[in-house]
């Protein structure tokens, strides 16, 4: 009779997994074909050095276990990127609230830090969010080169102490997405990718917004990125099927906000970064 109730109580372990459709692992992901992992960043909860901020956090801890999950995603990008000649990045997730913006700032900062020029682009006019990333100002950007009321050298902010540039939207009050579509925007473009060793393009939610596909007419290269334990599989099928056929090639898939379970792969993974790190540090004293 134990064993009977055993059985049951797995199955319905087994069927309540199936149905849960929910992304937690890089494993779901790898469930769907054609997709490729960029990198997993964890959740601020699974930092061991009690980390909760993540704005800015490849600068503010060069060393840290979050700089070295984007050190490892970076490393990804550039191989595929400088393989196919790509210079033009956009990074989109399915709904509000995946980090995008955040992923993008410090994946910008990782770039540089490996040498790169970097320009970032807000191309997100229903929420911008890169100038208050950057802590600059809003008043011009991508919007007034648009309508022709002023230049980049005007609106691109030089950011103090790294290679990487800033080029927020600038007012988008009645702005409208369709100017990403003009031939502006792709002169725009052009001249950046002359300026600049990589454009990383802030881009709004793919599946409650048609930006991400307007982008894609013109943009090198996608990245995605998804929030686990929100996001389903669903999700990224849907987005990768509106993507699908457009100009930019799509790179892969950014799992965030990952969390180990007690005794798991990655609270395991996370721990034996900062052992290794404290070790080293004191073999340097």
């Amino acid at each position: 009779m134990r064993g009977v109730f055993l059985g049951v109580a797995a199955g319905l372990v087994f069927f309540k997994e199936m149905l849960d459709q929910r992304i937690k692992s890089p494993a779901d992901l790898m469930m769907m074909s054609h997709i490729d992992v960029l990198g997993v960043l964890p959740d601020t909860s699974e930092d061991p050095a009690g980390q909760r901020v993540v704005e800015g956090i490849v600068q503010k801890q060069p060393s840290g276990l979050m700089a070295e999950s984007y050190r490892q995603i970076r490393t990804g990008l550039l191989r595929r990127m400088d393989r196919d000649g790509h210079k033009t990045l956009a990074l989109t997730g399915p709904q509000a609230g995946t980090g995008v913006s955040c992923a993008l700032q410090n994946l910008a900062t990782s770039l540089a830090f490996n040498g790169r020029n970097v320009l970032i682009v807000d191309a997100n006019f229903r929420r911008p969010s890169q100038h208050k990333l950057a802590q600059i100002a809003n008043d011009r950007g991508l919007v007034d080169v648009l309508r022709s009321d002023a230049t980049l050298d005007q609106v691109i902010h030089k950011l103090d102490g790294l290679s990487v540039s800033v080029l927020p939207t600038g007012n988008v009050n009645a702005a409208a997405p369709e100017l990403i579509e003009t031939e502006t925007f792709r002169h725009i473009v052009e001249e950046l990718r002359a300026r600049y060793d990589i454009v990383l393009f802030d881009a709004p939610p793919a599946l409650i917004t048609s930006d991400a596909q307007m982008l894609a007419r013109t943009v090198d290269a996608f990245a995605l990125v998804s929030r686990a334990e929100t996001d389903t599989r669903g999700m990224i099928q849907r987005m990768m099927r509106q993507l699908d056929g457009q100009r930019a090639s799509l790179l892969g898939v950014i799992l965030n906000g990952v969390r180990g379970t007690h005794g798991g792969y990655f609270r395991r993974s996370y721990q034996d970064f900062y052992s290794y790190h404290q070790e080293t540090q004191k073999a340097k004293a």
